[in-house]
């Protein structure tokens, strides 16, 4: 999801400072003795404004993003943190409530909740684990399975779309570049998690 603007609108991390106060004299090159000469910084004011742009783009291409995979999550009746858990499910198999929560990063009553909903509607099942009745396990249904495919379909349709006016090397370069940002980050790409 796209992060929250903050109040008063975007504010450009390269906005202009605020400019020193100058008389009019100065302005009109007549200095009075002994004031400094306003040195402007050497960022021309199209390369300032290009970056600015170019920020301010990337923003609204992810907020783009988000709200059409929202839309097509709400499509199978899912929000966000459902689906990211369905996903996990898929992707991992049966696994301990305790390992989800520290693969997610999340409260515990939060991923109670979230797996309430999912077992209701049949997409997910929790039951004891046999070896220790303490803990509980977690795996998906057939019909979360199913659910899971028919998203990733439609997350697919929504790249397609987005992607539309870029060939495939540039859609190469992309995810490349994205990799790059997740591993500054410390996010682990899916090359890493395959590779585990």
């Amino acid at each position: 999801m796209a992060a929250a603007m903050p109040s008063g609108g975007y504010q450009s991390p390269i906005s202009r400072p605020p400019a020193p106060a100058i008389s009019h004299a100065a302005r009109n090159g007549n200095r009075p003795s002994g004031t400094p000469r306003l040195v402007r910084p050497s960022t021309s004011c199209g390369t300032r404004r290009s970056l600015a742009d170019a920020e301010t783009s990337r923003i609204r291409a992810g907020q783009v993003a988000s709200t059409r995979i929202q839309k097509a999550l709400r499509a199978h009746g899912l929000k966000n943190g459902h689906a990211h858990v369905l996903m996990v499910l898929a992707d991992e198999g049966a696994t301990s409530q305790q390992a989800m929560i520290q693969e997610l990063e999340v409260d515990p009553s939060v991923l109670v909740a979230t797996l309430n909903d999912l077992e209701q509607a049949g997409l997910a099942q929790r039951r004891r684990d046999p070896a220790d009745r303490r803990r509980r396990i977690v795996e998906i249904s057939p019909r979360g399975t199913q659910l899971v495919a028919d998203v990733y379909a439609s997350i697919a349709s929504v790249e397609a779309e987005l992607f539309a006016s870029l060939d495939p090397n540039e859609i190469g370069t992309l995810h490349r570049l994205l990799d790059r940002i997740r591993t500054a980050t410390g996010e682990q790409t899916c090359d890493e998690n395959e590779g585990h």
